[in-house]
């Protein structure tokens, strides 16, 4: 069993890095694919590259404060239990720090 514990601390880290190269390349791909004026790039065999856009919202203040209002609420209610949870459990590695 213990090969399995290795063989996940090992992907958990390859993981890791693949993502921050994946977020590296996202940004300088974009920024070519933006300043060509190109929104989607087929990739042989794999699929296509598409430029994609996500709203950002921005809240009046009123509604940011009735927001925040309700996070003080549900807080309050976590210190005084009468808010309820539940517990999922999940296995978490993590790295040694470098010296």
């Amino acid at each position: 069993m213990k090969e399995k514990y290795i063989k996940y601390a090992e992907l958990k880290v390859a993981i890791k890095d693949l993502e921050t190269q994946a977020k590296e390349l996202n940004e300088e791909i974009l920024a070519d694919m933006m300043n060509r004026e190109v929104m989607e790039v087929e990739i042989v065999e794999s699929g296509k590259l598409v430029v994609k856009s996500r709203r950002n919202w921005i809240y009046t203040p009123q509604t940011t404060s009735i927001g925040d209002m309700l996070k003080e609420k549900k807080k309050a209610e976590e210190q005084t239990g009468e808010a309820t949870y539940s517990e999922k459990f999940y296995v978490q590695f993590n790295p040694l720090k470098s010296k």
